[in-house]
């Protein structure tokens, strides 16, 4: 088989002061037969493939996705699609890569608790989440067995809530309440609090 005929891809990535961005992965797939590579960009910014170099045989109108991102920072994914027209016999593309800007939701410290981003290559949506629960820390309990018991959660910042559970039978039941002062008040009065389900309560982390 007659090697194929070279078919370079290069461009710059910028970050959003126009300045060349160094050392940015970009990523190139092949949507027709799923191949797959990378480069760096060196110290100017420049990346460079030759679909001629990688394994696969690559034909006129492939539907090449570029991908570009940072690792270690949030930038928000850039991404474009570009079809190899070999009459050309090659392609510049300059992709700007954005810092991200968090998206909700967030919890109470400003912190994402959820990244949403989407993987064209495998046509799905990746989610990774933080369990905001997990700031808090155990204040007191309430346990009464075969009854009603309470827990108390509270933060660094005096957020709080509290988990009431109660069983009939073999059915147990958790509904919570949530505050962000007064802790100990709201714990002596712990019996008395409005409570609901989780969506209910926690519903506008999510």
């Amino acid at each position: 088989m007659a090697p194929q005929v070279p078919y370079p891809i290069s461009g710059t990535i910028y970050d959003i002061d126009s300045s060349a961005f160094s050392n940015i992965t970009v990523d190139f797939f092949n949507l027709r037969n799923g191949e797959s590579s990378s480069v760096v960009t060196n110290f100017n910014g420049i990346y460079i493939i030759d679909l001629a170099n990688m394994s696969g045989i690559y034909k006129n109108g492939d539907k090449i996705l570029i991908r570009s991102y940072s690792q270690g920072n949030i930038f928000r994914l850039e991404q474009i699609i570009i079809t190899v027209d070999t009459t050309s016999g090659s392609t510049t593309q300059n992709l700007t890569l954005r810092v991200e800007l968090p998206k909700q939701p967030r919890d109470i410290d400003n912190k994402q608790i959820e990244l949403r981003t989407f993987d064209p290559v495998n046509n799905a949506i990746r989610v990774m989440t933080q369990d905001f629960l997990r700031r808090y820390y155990t204040a007191n309990d309430d346990i009464n067995f075969g009854s009603i018991s309470y827990y108390g959660y509270i933060d660094i910042l005096g957020y709080w809530y509290i988990l009431r559970t109660s069983k009939s039978g073999n059915v147990s039941s958790h509904q919570y309440t949530k505050g962000n002062k007064d802790y100990t008040t709201n714990w002596s009065g712990r019996a008395g609090l409005t409570y609901k389900n989780f969506n209910e309560v926690f519903g506008d982390r999510l």
